[in-house]
């Protein structure tokens, strides 16, 4: 098999813009697409080297998963060791379990399915999981599993009609992601099913399927084309992007222009630049090590990454990719170094560590004992089974997988007949959920508070088929039949601000205040509550506060949103609440009280956070008196704002 520079340069620019996208770099924005190109790029070198071996009847299965296990395996167990040792020295319990079961995942080359298992609204932050990136891994090793057998199959079989297999193949897979992506985008993004045209479009380039092109300009344009597809994904995509899917043809018809034209135009002799060969020759190792490094980064540090930060931690990635590249996969791929024997003891031994390893991180329920106590406690606090119940979730707070024949009418909207005490209904997704058993728990003698919230779906069109349907069930049947006299409508606003754009948004929020407004009701509107970069108790736990400290934490920005809210409230004549008015000054608010951390996660509140929250919505509506207990007064609150903490 003929060596292409151009393909070490293509692998350059992939992990380039994987790690830049990764280190928060402005412009990389959709940066995950290198992915995508990686994918092409094995499809087309592994389904080549087959199809050479077969042509020239010396094919061996057993030869083809040694290379395999000689490219993947010395440099992937080197880094689940190291990640093992630095990682238990910092991570909370809750995050090692998952470091555990993420490390027996990628020995198994299952880390994919593992991540979508895990995958959710109240999964813990990709910033907790040092092995995230194996996922693709994951998808590349089952690929490698099956799809020799496959072409064995069809070369011995159908050789005449061989790359039609393929096609169909393709384009099966294709059409399986398109066709689930809009009620599966997790299953999508991380199952190989779904994934496999991505490698399968660089198999079609590495059979005899499409003619080569001999003109020189039409060469020149795919190549260029292929490279200008690749960057205007990396530049153009965003976290709000539908993909993969058919978004995933932008970065992956542009991996495969490349490969198929570029050798001797100018893309291809730019790719075959020395830096970028020498790049992409250590691009595995880089694309190992740049995460757990960034995430050891991240997670030391409450804040975003400075710039400063994002690039030392990108220095240290190619610097220990180097020494990988050197000192861990060269060795190994040298048969004379390395036989074939001793290659399978050092790689079974290597499993059954990692195994052993990853078993008793999840045994020992995260390895407590490494921490403080008070470190402990906090980190106990992470444990979101503690919180669904309060939430209700399941019952009146829908779960994922539940519609509109799951909401019981009756239990979740009967009011007493007691006229002296006033009825709110709580609608919206979690982020209302969560204001539930503050206002419930607050005052029984003068409210009563129902529910109407499921998880991720916001109190307005969004164009997700199961949220649309219980929202236009909630308006148009259980709202005007329940006893409600006010509705407080709450969600986390945040994406969709972002993803809508301020017009298109404020004007979904007025539709659907409007429309309770028609109903009769009163309307409370809760602007976007204080969310955080981290969750609050691992935020304390690292920095190991003591109990009884009030704590002033930095959090996201959220004036551009709640601006609008504010805006849209007016108009529809609703009162509008500003969480951040009451929490918070400038980008610091609370994380915590005398009582405990507010939230458990990024966002979500604790018991003690709904009651602070509860209090204020029930102050504002100038209904309940405050009694004493769980806020600082004014001059209280303004003292730990300004000195950042407790």
């Amino acid at each position: 098999m003929k060596y292409r520079s151009d393909i070490d340069g293509l692998r350059a620019v992939a992990v380039l813009i994987v790690v830049l996208f990764h280190a928060g770099l402005t412009g990389f924005s959709g940066g995950f697409v290198g992915v995508d190109v990686f994918f092409v790029i094995s499809g087309f070198l592994i389904t080549r080297l087959i199809h050479d071996e077969l042509e020239c009847g010396r094919f061996s299965l057993a030869r083809f998963y040694e290379r395999r296990i000689r490219r993947i395996f010395p440099a992937l167990f080197a880094m689940l060791f190291i990640c093992w040792l630095v990682f238990s020295w910092i991570l909370l319990p809750e995050h090692f379990i998952s470091l555990g079961k993420s490390q027996i995942a990628a020995s198994l080359s299952v880390s994919n399915i593992l991540f979508w298992r895990e995958s959710g609204y109240f999964d813990v932050s990709a910033e907790t999981k040092p092995l995230l990136h194996t996922w693709s891994l994951g998808v590349e090793e089952q690929f490698y599993a099956f799809f020799p057998l496959l072409m064995c199959f069809l070369y011995r079989f159908y050789r005449h009609r061989f790359a039609t297999g393929i096609l169909v193949a393709t384009a099966a897979s294709f059409a399986l992601s398109i066709v689930f992506l809009p009620g599966h985008p997790d299953a999508v993004f991380y199952l190989l099913p779904y994934r496999a045209w991505e490698l399968l479009m660089g198999s079609l380039l590495a059979l005899p399927a499409f003619p080569s092109i001999r003109n020189n300009h039409l060469r020149e344009l795919f190549a260029l084309l292929g490279l200008a597809l690749i960057l205007s994904a990396t530049f153009g995509f965003s976290k709000q992007t539908t993909f993969p899917g058919a978004g995933a043809l932008l970065p992956v018809l542009g991996a495969a222009f490349v490969i198929y034209a570029s050798p001797g135009t100018s893309a291809g002799r730019f790719l075959s630049g020395v830096w970028l060969v020498r790049l992409g020759r250590i691009s595995y190792s880089l694309y190992l090590w740049h995460w757990p490094i960034f995430v050891l980064a991240m997670y030391l540090n409450p804040e975003p990454l400075g710039l400063g930060a994002s690039f030392f931690a990108l220095f240290l990635s190619l610097v220990v990719a180097y020494i990988s590249w050197r000192w861990v996969e060269q060795p190994f791929r040298s048969v004379s170094r390395v036989s074939f024997g001793t290659l399978c003891k050092a790689s079974g031994v290597a499993v059954a560590v990692a195994l052993v390893l990853g078993g008793t991180g999840v045994l020992s329920e995260g390895l407590p004992s490494r921490l403080s106590e008070e470190a402990r406690r906090y980190s106990a606090m992470l444990d979101k089974r503690l919180y669904f119940e309060i939430y209700d979730r399941g019952g009146c707070f829908l779960d994922y997988g539940q519609g509109v024949a799951d909401y019981d009418v009756k239990k979740c909207t009967s009011y007493s007949p007691d006229t002296t005490i006033t009825k709110i209904m709580l609608y919206g997704d979690s982020f209302a959920a969560h204001l539930f058993p503050g206002m419930k728990l607050l005052d029984e003698t003068a409210y009563e508070v129902r529910q109407f919230t499921a998880t991720s779906c916001r109190p307005i069109v969004t164009g997700r088929q199961r949220c649309d349907e219980l929202h236009e069930r909630f308006l148009s049947e259980i709202l005007p039949n329940s006893g409600a006299q006010i509705v407080v409508v709450s969600a986390y606003w945040q994406p969709f601000y972002e993803r809508f754009g301020a017009k298109e948004f404020g004007k979904k929020v007025l539709d659907s205040l409007a429309r309770i407004g028609n109903s009769g009701k009163s309307v409370v509107l809760i602007g976007q509550t204080p969310t955080f970069y981290k969750p609050v108790p691992q935020i304390l736990a690292m920095r190991d506060y003591s109990n009884g400290h009030s704590v002033a934490l930095p959090a996201r920005n959220a004036a551009a949103v709640n601006a609008v809210l504010s805006d849209v409230s007016t108009r529809a004549g609703a009162l509008f609440i500003d969480p951040y008015e009451i929490a918070c000054k400038g980008d610091l608010c609370f994380g915590a009280l005398e009582e405990g951390p507010l939230h458990w996660d990024f966002g979500h509140m604790t018991l003690s956070g709904s009651l602070f929250y509860a209090d204020r919505v029930f102050r504002s509506l100038n209904r309940l008196q405050y009694q004493g207990g769980s806020s600082l007064n004014e001059s209280e609150r303004l003292k730990v704002l300004s000195r950042g903490g407790g």
